[in-house]
């Protein structure tokens, strides 16, 4: 959430609708009285984590709170279970994150997307190891030489590339690793969601969730039923 709240009037002058990812019912709450998307993000997700709940809790509590809000899911969604499960919670629909790493299309380093697929989400940890170019936030991972052992020294150990600038990666860095990435891929940030699909495009990921978001889903909310179809 932004700590100043103008933003979402210059977004709105400039003629633009504002989504806002969230951890907290308060974020929410404001968010939407603001008329944004809110994307309620869960525990379960993997990168920089927002809250402390868990998505389908959070989706809950704030659908009862915001009725009539566009809200969308976020969290550990690697599959369309998952995603029915988000939408009987009450979402509107999902975003997915650690799904699309394996995509072809995300240009994520191939030894990072082949530690994403053979993981399981006991494989992940959540540590504000990563800090360098986020400092404060929490961020789920999967558990790494570095998150086992936050005392190493804070030296470089690899190098990447940023719209054509060339960079060293220091440990500790937030950064994720990329198709132009080089050295400690291992010992980088490489975040994963407590769930994940394996695919080969980003095609194939909404096609595998595209009979879910077009199925209607009808729920009892405050004494009437409602039908929500994912958009």
């Amino acid at each position: 959430m932004p700590e100043d709240d103008t933003v979402f009037e210059r977004a709105a002058a400039a003629g633009r609708r504002t989504v806002v990812q969230l951890g907290t019912v308060e974020d929410g709450v404001r968010a939407a009285g603001h008329g944004a998307v809110v994307v309620a993000q869960g525990i379960e997700a993997g990168g920089h984590l927002l809250g402390t709940s868990r998505r389908d809790e959070l989706v809950s509590v704030l659908r009862d709170r915001l009725p009539d809000a566009c809200l969308v899911a976020a969290g550990g969604i690697g599959g369309p279970a998952e995603a029915e499960r988000a939408m009987a919670a009450g979402a509107d629909g999902i975003l997915l994150g650690t799904a699309f790493v394996v995509a072809h299309e995300s240009r994520a380093h191939g030894r990072f997307t082949s530690l994403v697929t053979g993981a399981d989400e006991s494989d992940t940890v959540i540590t504000d190891v990563y800090e360098v170019g986020w400092p404060g936030r929490r961020h789920r991972v999967l558990a790494t030489a570095v998150t086992a052992d936050p005392g190493q020294p804070e030296k470089f150990i690899g190098r990447t590339v940023v719209e054509g600038k060339p960079y060293l990666v220091p440990r500790f860095g937030a950064a994720v690793p990329t198709q132009a990435t080089s050295g400690r891929i291992e010992e980088m940030a490489l975040y994963r969601g407590q769930s994940c699909t394996a695919v080969t495009s980003a095609a194939d990921v909404v096609a595998a969730y595209a009979g879910v978001l077009r199925s209607p889903q009808t729920t009892e909310t405050q004494g009437r039923t409602e039908t929500r179809v994912g958009q």
